[in-house]
């Protein structure tokens, strides 16, 4: 059973972790506030993967860290 103070807490990370997805979008060039909408209906594994423009299982295209720049 979750209680009110645990409530409280996830909803807190969760919106702490909107920000990074925000601005990642956003200096992707594409629309950030439906990107965020869609990675948070999705399963806990997907995120946005910017560089192709698409949602992706994060661990399974090697997107570990999204705050990690990588140059290829």
């Amino acid at each position: 059973m979750i209680t009110v103070v645990s409530f409280i807490g996830i909803e807190i990370v969760r919106k702490a972790l909107r920000i990074p997805c925000h601005t990642i979008a956003a200096n992707a060039g594409v629309d950030a506030q439906e990107v965020v909408t869609r990675v948070m209906q999705e399963q806990p594994d997907v995120g946005y993967d910017a560089l192709h423009g698409t949602f992706v299982d994060m661990m399974k295209s090697g997107i570990i860290d999204p705050t990690k720049v990588h140059f290829h």
